[in-house]
């Protein structure tokens, strides 16, 4: 049994070309030295203060945005006031006309009772 695992392995060798037997090896060191690499105290050190500047950008971020939101905050309640004086104004005017249509319609009723009484007063003579 082994001459013909022997035979068939032979046989393969045979078939591929060393230089793809090269190039897998190759890559299998260089991924071995890359990850040697990536797992160094250097690396970590590296990873470790990119790490703290994103941290660093996300606090800024944060108080740019806390700012912005006080800012709105502020323009909606400086809005709100102002609508709520405008409509206070135009209730007031509102509230002048209907006073103002009362009145006129007072003035024009004693108008119209005192053209009534002379108009009766005259029919009396």
């Amino acid at each position: 049994m082994a001459w013909i695992e022997r035979k068939i392995l032979n046989e393969c060798l045979e078939k591929c070309s060393y230089d793809h037997i090269w190039f897998s090896d190759a890559g299998f060191l260089i991924g071995t030295a890359g990850v040697a690499l990536l797992s160094s105290d250097d690396a970590k050190s590296a990873y470790t203060h990119i790490t703290a500047a994103v941290k660093r950008g996300g606090t800024s971020v944060m108080k740019t945005f806390t700012t912005l939101k006080e800012n709105c905050e502020d323009v909606g309640a400086d809005a709100d006031d102002i609508n709520r004086k405008r409509a206070e104004k135009k209730r007031a005017q509102e509230i002048a006309d209907a006073k103002e249509t009362l009145r006129r319609a007072a003035e024009e009723d004693a108008v119209k009772a005192a053209e009534e009484a002379d108009a009766a007063a005259a029919d009396e003579a």
